[in-house]
């Protein structure tokens, strides 16, 4: 589904591992909640990459930063004001904060 500025939306927990790694790969500019699917940078084959990592304030972590860097890959994080329920989390993305995403692109 594309959504806007040539992003197609995807789910990698319905992507096969091979195909994770295709998108990756291919990729030039990735948006997405903080999280495992983005270790697939490392089968970025050549060219620039820019990720977008939305990440909860209630969850913060340095993990990916770090293999961005070792990788060669842009990456920045956005801290998204979160809370945290007994069984679940909500975070916001302010109307800011997307917009200075996608004007990237």
């Amino acid at each position: 589904v594309q959504v806007r500025k040539g992003f197609t939306r995807l789910d990698p927990a319905s992507l096969t591992i091979p195909e994770q790694k295709w998108v990756f790969a291919r990729a030039r500019h990735i948006v997405g909640e903080n999280g495992s699917a983005f270790t697939n940078m490392v089968h970025r084959q050549d060219g620039h990459l820019q990720i977008d990592s939305l990440m909860h304030s209630k969850s913060m972590t340095s993990t990916f930063p770090a293999m961005a860097k070792a990788h060669g890959v842009s990456f920045r994080t956005h801290v998204l004001h979160s809370t945290r329920g007994q069984d679940v989390s909500h975070a916001v993305l302010d109307p800011k904060t997307k917009e200075r995403i996608l004007d990237v692109v």
